[in-house]
């Protein structure tokens, strides 16, 4: 069972979950939850406590409530887990994974490696995990998913580089380097953290005393199970990301990122065949643009007005992902802080091929473009572009590079 907590996704999750909801592969959860939320079925005293202090902060909007919600969330999975009877709880985000290496003796010998292997290892309560940190190996923007193809590039083929994993006391980046995630045993668990568990245990399911937990470390290069942790895909998600939760310490670090760079790594590159194959054998035909692009979102955000404002100019020359990083931070900062203002979006092709163009248009919300097919001058550009383009009576030109924080 795989249990999905929605804190304040804008992306049609609910929906895109529901054939999982329906087969019951999925427990949808929108978090926080309403104020009668059950949180007492399965809890002893201490669990319940411990998820009722957390919600409480969570629910709080005086202060930054990342933390407290995700404390909540776990412990509640936790909860939801001793009703279900089983026998691991493993806690991830959607940037983390864990596969079987080639090397590992479980992956040719047994049908279903990760389910045979956690039941070799039912002897110990707690399985800690320490993985390899990944950067962007390069990428600027979101991976594109062009007209004709079944899905984007997926993540394992498009960033092999991260980190160095072996004893580096001298790192700059300390904990950060390494990525730290746990599955324990709910049954005896006393209460979850964000990447781990308490190593204080219940002695047995129903009783109030503890023992220490049996615990099984696994290194990032161990030949059984390894971890992957996402800590860039590209210099565009992670500042939409510390824009969304209104947190600069997610916010994009070129520095870090080349640290993050320094390893390459195709340990896992054995797996892309099967996975492409299955892939390829569950969407038989090309879904609609945008059904699964990243700039869905932004459709929602930004529609045409009949009446526009401003007029939000783009100058773009051939370079399509400084474009489309600047159309997602003009979008969200618009409908973040000036919601009150209509305004149009429109793109000059300053020297851009048809091709970028196309591509442009077809992915992000503009209500008009004009393309010049010799690169001139940005003032004589700009001049062109709306004057003839705008119809708002106010004018905003940006140019495709400029950067900004919201």
């Amino acid at each position: 069972m795989i249990i999905i907590y929605d804190h304040k996704s804008t992306e049609d999750l609910l929906e895109v979950l529901q054939p999982y909801i329906q087969n019951c592969t999925v427990q949808y959860i929108l978090w926080p939850p309403s104020e009668d939320y059950d949180i007492e079925t399965h809890a002893h005293a201490h669990l319940s406590e411990f998820i009722k202090g957390n919600l409480k902060d969570c629910r709080s909007t005086t202060q930054y409530t990342q933390v407290p919600c995700q404390l909540a969330a776990f412990n509640d999975a936790l909860r939801l887990s001793r009703g279900m009877k089983a026998r691991w709880l493993a806690k991830f985000d959607v940037d983390e994974f864990f596969y079987p290496p080639a090397s590992s003796p479980t992956q040719k010998r047994l049908r279903k490696p990760v389910k045979e292997l956690l039941q070799a290892l039912e002897s110990y309560d707690i399985l800690n995990f320490i993985g390899a940190v990944y950067g962007t190996s390069g990428h600027k923007a979101y991976r594109y998913r062009g007209p004709s193809d079944l899905y984007a590039s997926l993540n394992v083929e498009t960033h092999t580089r991260h980190a160095p994993t072996g004893e580096s006391p001298e790192s700059p980046y300390g904990w950060l380097r390494l990525a730290h995630k746990a599955f324990g045993n709910p049954a005896i668990m006393n209460d979850a953290g964000i990447h781990d568990f308490n190593s204080q245990v219940l002695r047995e399911p129903e009783s109030r005393h503890t023992r220490k937990a049996k615990e099984l470390e696994m290194s990032p290069d161990n030949n059984i199970l390894r971890m992957v942790h996402y800590q860039y895909l590209s210099e565009l998600e992670s500042n939409a990301k510390s824009a969304l939760n209104n947190n600069e310490h997610v916010a994009f670090d070129r520095k870090q990122d080349a640290y993050f760079n320094l390893v390459e790594d195709t340990g896992i590159q054995y797996l892309i065949p099967s996975l492409a194959q299955r892939l390829t054998s569950t969407l038989s035909t090309v879904l609609p643009e945008h059904s699964d692009d990243y700039d869905k979102e932004l459709l929602h955000m930004h529609n045409t007005t009949a009446s526009p404002r401003v007029c939000i100019t783009v100058l773009s020359y051939k370079r399509v992902g400084y474009c489309r990083q600047a159309v997602d931070r003009i979008i969200k900062y618009m409908h973040q802080f000036e919601p009150g203002i209509n305004y149009e979006l429109v793109l000059l092709g300053n020297g851009s091929e048809e091709a970028h163009i196309r591509q442009l248009t077809r992915d992000l919300p503009f209500d008009s473009y004009y393309s010049r097919k010799r690169h001139t001058d940005s003032p004589y550009a700009m001049e062109s572009l709306y004057l003839g383009q705008c119809r708002a009576p106010y004018v905003l030109t940006l140019e495709e590079d400029r950067d900004g924080k919201i």
